[in-house]
């Protein structure tokens, strides 16, 4: 059976194997950086009237710069495909996704992405599609499992979220945030025992944790 992708991405920055192709990369990145600058320079000397680009803009522009330079690296195009997501731009996210598995069919950042842009597009069914694929292969992917999870909630289906949440949570108890996640989705169906019991778990391992906290308040005291 073939590695897990993700496995070969780390060897590069444990101990002392640090890739040799690391200096080359941050000089391309901070000549992106120095040319992204100097385009907003740029656009504000010429006294555009133009709205100053967001932090999701320059983020968009940077990664574009780093896909222009190296258009087969997959990984540039992935970090692409995430920046149009978080801008809010879902198609392009999609797009950017497709070109990067179109280099390399198994990267999981890039489904990743495109499974999370197609979520918050609304194609809920292709989202939960590309989950399932990816527990087909790797059914530990705890990732995935939570990713399903977040598509099957804004599908309606809590009760299929609740076994993909359950699932994380018997490798990974002490995940705060995931325990929230189940204690809302409890609640939403009624169960508000086992709602509380998630709060004050996610508290055990975070005690300050503020999401936690509030889901407690809105429940009211015992």
């Amino acid at each position: 059976m073939r590695d897990h992708p993700r496995a070969s991405l780390a060897e590069g920055v444990s101990g002392e194997t640090v890739p040799r192709w690391m200096p080359a990369s941050v000089v391309v990145l901070i000549l992106a950086v120095l040319g992204v600058t100097v385009a907003l320079v740029a656009s504000l000397l010429t006294g555009s009237d133009a709205a100053p680009p967001t932090i999701y803009d320059r983020n968009v522009m940077l990664r574009q710069d780093m896909v222009a330079k190296n258009p087969q690296d997959v990984l540039a195009r992935a970090s692409l495909a995430q920046a149009y997501l978080d801008a809010g731009r879902y198609q392009d996210a999609i797009d950017e996704a497709d070109r990067a598995l179109a280099i390399e069919a198994e990267d999981l950042t890039a489904h990743y992405v495109k499974a999370e842009a197609l979520r918050s597009a609304g194609r809920l069914e292709a989202s939960i599609a590309i989950y399932d694929a990816i527990l087909a292969a790797w059914p530990q992917d705890l990732e995935a499992h939570y990713g399903k999870a977040m598509s099957l909630r804004a599908k309606g289906d809590r009760g299929g979220a609740i076994i993909e949440l359950e699932t994380i949570l018997r490798s990974r108890p002490v995940a705060a945030d995931v325990r929230v996640e189940l204690g809302e989705l409890y609640r939403a169906e009624g169960e508000t025992g086992r709602a509380r019991a998630e709060f004050e778990k996610a508290l055990r391992y975070i005690p300050d944790y503020l999401p936690a906290l509030r889901a407690l308040e809105q429940l009211g005291l015992p």
